[in-house]
């Protein structure tokens, strides 16, 4: 089983509320402005890249075994370069799981983001709920989706949306 990395326009609206977190991966997106003639295919489109070499080629558990450090064990977070950092940061874009983004919210902005199954006729749906200090904020929204990771994906945009409007 895999953790659920969010899709690139949640990734999108991350970025625009602050989030800067290090993590794994990372989307790289062409902007026409930038690419248009180096990757004419690849324009407007986004990449997810691995944020470690050592993650792509070694990944058999949380930690490597490279040549630069023969005989010590390397914890793979501290290898993670802050994309932030990057000459290219304006098209780059920390891509973290759906959970390091939940508890982002909830961390930092107080958004709780619960998921509920729902049994409609002989199949599962799924739910998302908002809320922030008591208060649910979509109570009356009642879209179902086929998946937890669905919900979840759809429930982080939502509350990404949320705090955007409300910042000045």
């Amino acid at each position: 089983m895999k953790d659920q990395i969010i899709s690139f326009p949640t990734a999108k609206l991350a970025k625009e509320i602050g989030f800067k977190e290090k993590t794994h991966h990372y989307y790289f997106f062409y902007e026409p402005k930038e690419y248009k003639k180096l990757y004419p295919e690849k324009v407007g489109t986004a990449e997810l890249e691995s944020n470690s070499k050592c993650l792509v080629k070694y990944s058999p558990g949380r930690r490597c075994e490279t040549i630069e450090y023969e005989e010590a064990w390397v914890d793979l977070d501290d290898l993670l370069k802050d994309v932030n950092e990057y000459p290219a940061r304006d098209v780059m874009f920390q891509a973290p799981t759906q959970s390091l983004l939940q508890k982002y919210l909830r961390d930092e902005f107080d958004i709780h983001i619960g998921i509920d199954m729902k049994r409609h006729f002989k199949s599962n749906q799924w739910v998302y709920h908002i809320s922030k200090d008591d208060f649910v904020f979509n109570d009356i929204i009642r879209l179902c989706y086929a998946s937890y990771e669905e919900a979840l994906e759809e429930g982080l945009i939502y509350a990404l949306n949320l705090i955007r409007t409300s910042q000045p």
